[in-house]
């Protein structure tokens, strides 16, 4: 998996070596003044941002038209701040800061169905493996405290660095940014498992939860179905007898199937279009609830 000058040009191998950048890492959980001969922690995020841009490049030159013919992905990248990697290496005592996974991260969401997310994931996987070693995580069907995506890990064994890229559906990014907020409000603890101690809290996250693994994973299986029913319309051929012209009453039979197909679909989309709406009003109303409560707590 070599990286060439042509390839990234703006990012050269990491100069600093795993047993420094972890020192370094001791020194922000301690709040310590970083001590001579370690990395200055500017020069190291500048490093990781010239990374995040690589990889914000690689992901937006990948072609998804065949995977999203009609739909434009939004992609965005970050580096993460240094209150967010201390928190984490907080979090984490046993983490190393050179093995944090997501310094370097980038973001694609789209209003695209659970199928068309797995391919892009293994599109995208695919573009990257002539630079990193990927790994695919699939956080749809084993959330994360709600959290569900699929997440790409990848190792840039010459670079001497990792990152991460995110794959969002429309419906699974509405739900992470309400989430972000319940966090800014509760803490952050409650992306890793635990629950405010006091209500309303614990029933905003409580409900938070139960809505991705429950509302939103059924509004996301249903649109799969939608989308399944109208490929097999958009396949579907008139059956014709062996000898001769049509058999109409095989026709008859084939018009019937492919009209209570496209009604089923018909009836399944509008219920997808309420749930859609209703998921979306809830998310509206809890996102409102946090601002009071964030308000009151200033």
């Amino acid at each position: 998996m070599s990286i060439d000058s042509a390839q990234v040009p703006s990012v050269q191998p990491m100069p600093w070596t795993r047993n420094a950048l972890g020192r370094l890492g001791k020194c922000l959980v301690r709040g310590e003044d970083i001590p001579e001969g370690l990395p200055n922690y500017d020069d190291v995020m500048l490093w990781y941002n010239d990374l995040t841009g690589f990889l914000h490049h690689r992901v937006e030159s990948v072609d998804l038209t065949p995977i999203l013919p009609d739909l434009i992905p939004e992609i965005s990248s970050r580096t993460k701040t240094v209150d967010t990697l201390t928190e984490k290496l907080i979090r984490h005592p046993t983490y190393q800061l050179p093995n944090i996974q997501d310094i370097s991260g980038a973001r694609l969401e789209c209003d695209m169905t659970l199928k068309q997310q797995t391919n892009v994931a293994n599109a995208l996987a695919a573009a990257l493996a002539d630079v990193a070693e990927v790994e695919i995580k699939d956080y749809r069907t084993e959330a994360h405290s709600g959290y569900r995506a699929v997440h790409l890990w990848l190792t840039f064994t010459e670079l001497k660095a990792r990152a991460e890229v995110q794959i969002r559906t429309h419906l699974q990014a509405a739900w992470a940014n309400a989430y972000e907020q319940a966090a800014d409000r509760f803490g952050r603890d409650i992306r890793y498992g635990a629950f405010p101690e006091e209500e309303p809290g614990r029933a905003i996250v409580e409900l938070l939860q139960q809505m991705s693994t429950d509302s939103v994973a059924e509004i996301e299986s249903l649109q799969e179905s939608v989308a399944e029913s109208l490929e097999r319309l958009k396949a579907a051929k008139m059956p014709r007898a062996f000898k001769g012209g049509p058999d109409k009453r095989q026709v008859r039979r084939h018009k019937r199937r492919m009209g209570l197909l496209r009604v089923d679909m018909e009836d399944t989309a509008l219920h997808v279009y309420a749930l859609k709406k209703e998921n979306a009003r809830r998310l509206l109303l809890i996102k409102d609830a946090l601002k009071v409560l964030r308000a009151e707590g200033e």
